[in-house]
């Protein structure tokens, strides 16, 4: 309920499969830093290897602008916006992009509900 409250007062930075990309990277990959994870949404943001980015979504671009940078989901991180984890996650995670990822991903990864 947080997170759609959250939605409803300002935008979240959730993008489905860039949030998707950098959840699965940080928790399948066996190099788990955020920075990796990182690189892995970028990629799917900017329509990398499969062609569909996120950023080119119809309302992605009403609200960011065409072409916007990954930045627009990472910065500007609040303390009240932290998810609060599994501390080998959770701790290091800087950025407002791995935290809502996380939120929404984490469960179903770890129970191995994986999209692909």
């Amino acid at each position: 309920m947080d997170l759609r409250d959250r939605g409803l007062r300002s935008p979240i930075p959730f993008a489905p499969r860039t949030s998707y990309a950098f959840a699965r990277s940080l928790t399948r990959s066996t190099r788990k830093s955020e920075a990796n994870s990182l690189l892995v949404a970028k990629d799917t943001w900017v329509g990398g290897k499969r062609g569909q980015a996120d950023r080119a979504d119809v309302w992605v671009t009403r609200l960011h602008g065409p072409a916007a940078p990954l930045a627009v989901l990472t910065d500007g991180l609040t303390d009240d916006e932290r998810w609060p984890g599994p501390a080998e996650y959770a701790g290091a995670l800087t950025s407002r992009l791995a935290h809502y990822a996380m939120r929404v991903w984490a469960p179903a990864l770890a129970e191995g509900i994986d999209r692909g």
